[in-house]
This record gives C-alpha cells, sequence and structure tokens, in this order.
C-alpha cells in the first residue's frame, strides 16, 4: 500500500512558553522571599537546594510548558503572507494553463515572479541571522543545522567498566568526570581569604553584589537549561530579585572553604 501524506511526528518534550510567561508574577514570588531569614544556620548544600527549590515551584507557577516543535509541519521563516499569495496564483496560474484558458507564457511569468520574490526572501532571512547572530545565537545556529544532511549526537559512550552508556545525565557526568581528570587548577586554595597574618578577612569585602549582577548580567539566553532544570533567561529576568539570594550562597561556600583551609593549616 502506498501512502500519499507522511504520518506527522508528535513530540512528546515539553519546553517552557516563554510567550506565555507572566514574569511580572515571577518576580513577586521571587523578591518577596527572605532570603537572608530563610538561609540563615544552613549548609552550602541545605542553601542550595533551598534557593533551586523556591525557584522552581515559582517557575511551575508563572511558565507554562508547550511540546517542541518539530521540523515537519513548520513554515520556514521567510514564508511570509505575500509569498503565500503568489504560491497560490501560481497554482491557479498552472490549472488555468492546463485547462487551456492562459498560454504557456503567462503561467512561466507568474511562476518567476513568485521564484523572484522566494529568492530575495530567504536572501533577506539570511542577511537578518546574520546582522543579528550577536543577539540571537540560537536562531542562527538553528538555521545552519536545518541546511546539513547529517545530524551529530552524543553517544552512547562507554564507560571504563565496558558498559553502553546513554542516559544524557549519566553521559553528561561521564563527560564532566573526564575533564576533570585531564585539567588541573594552578592555583590551590581561596585566593584573598587569607591574609599573610593568617587574620580572618570579611568575606563581604570580597563579594560584592554588583559582581554578582555583572555575572547573572552576561548570562546567554539562547542556552538551554542543564541538569539543574534552572534557564539562563529566567535567572537573567530575576537579576534583581536573585541578587541576595546568590550574594548569601556565595558568602557561605566561601566561609565553608574558608573554615576548611584554616582547620588544613592546624
Amino acid at each position: 500500500m502506498i501512502l500519499r501524506k507522511g504520518r506527522r511526528e508528535t513530540s512528546t518534550i515539553e519546553v517552557m512558553d516563554f510567550r506565555k510567561a507572566d514574569f511580572d508574577k515571577l518576580r513577586e514570588l521571587v523578591g518577596k522571599v527572605p532570603w537572608e531569614a530563610r538561609l540563615k544556620g544552613k549548609t552550602t548544600e541545605e542553601s542550595w537546594k533551598y534557593f533551586k527549590g523556591t525557584l522552581l515551584r515559582a517557575q511551575k507557577q508563572t511558565i507554562p510548558l508547550c511540546r517542541k516543535d518539530r521540523k515537519y509541519g513548520k513554515r520556514p521563516a521567510w514564508l511570509n503572507k505575500e509569498i503565500l499569495h503568489n504560491l497560490k496564483i501560481k497554482k491557479e496560474s498552472h490549472k488555468k494553463w492546463k485547462l487551456g484558458q492562459i498560454t504557456k507564457d503567462e503561467y512561466r511569468q507568474a511562476t518567476r515572479e513568485c521564484r523572484g520574490k522566494i529568492r530575495k526572501a530567504k536572501a533577506q532571512n539570511e542577511i537578518k541571522l546574520a546582522t543579528g547572530i550577536k543577539g540571537n545565537k540560537k536562531t542562527f545556529y538553528k538555521y545552519i543545522k536545518s541546511k546539513r544532511k547529517t545530524k551529530d549526537r552524543v553517544g552512547p559512550l562507554l564507560s571504563e567498566e565496558g558498559e553502553a552508556v546513554t542516559g544524557n545525565l549519566e553521559m553528561a557526568e561521564m563527560l564532566n568526570d573526564f575533564f576533570v581528570s585531564v585539567f588541573t587548577e594552578k592555583s590551590g586554595g581561596v585566593p584573598n581569604v587569607v591574609n599573610t597574618s593568617r587574620e580572618r578577612v570579611s568575606l563581604e569585602d570580597r563579594i560584592h553584589k554588583e559582581q554578582v549582577k555583572n555575572h547573572l548580567g552576561k548570562l546567554d539566553v539562547s542556552k538551554s537549561p542543564g541538569p539543574d532544570e534552572m534557564h539562563p533567561r529566567i535567572l537573567k529576568e530575576l537579576m534583581i530579585e536573585l541578587i541576595i539570594g546568590k550574594y548569601i550562597t556565595a558568602l557561605q561556600v566561601l566561609e565553608e572553604m574558608h573554615e576548611l583551609n584554616n582547620s588544613q593549616m592546624l
């Protein structure tokens, strides 16, 4: 049996729909959290779990999920209403030519006009992608990927025990362990935490909120979230609200490292 139409593939992968996100509500939920009181007395691990859990709960309440689009059945970016109208005219001209209502030259003229507008629209779309690559890298590389005939995928990987690893999280951990084994830190310990007289230095003087703000401001919103499920765009949108939470958590991390270095010196 020959099928005229292919079966449309339905995606089961769900991603955050930022078009319907309520960022004002998200800022309100995160902004009213008393970070200093909630994180007081907690260890670094406990502080991180509370921070992550609070953010993900607020994210779930304000950002809906949608199924990830598939390539099949999706219109290209250059296909606008004008070109759709010209394609319709071309199709009608073909029918009229077959019925003898118009000449072949008239049909060819409609075809040339439609083809010319398509080429122009494609060129304009490529120029737009190239000029806006700094602000939207994801769209540019998505277009490049769509032009490739082969699809490169990571894995499966072979573990030290000789077993095939196919899970995304397991493969990420294997690659992370490999990079850690080949790259070594040049500096040991925490710099500028203890002065020459081995007196305790106030970490509030070493870490400033503006530094945390600058790091959050440099996040690439086109990147996908990692295993922690925290999207860079959300962190950047909540830059002001998260400064205190990030700031206190960073202080607690350095505090514990400072205490560890002191115990090793003794």
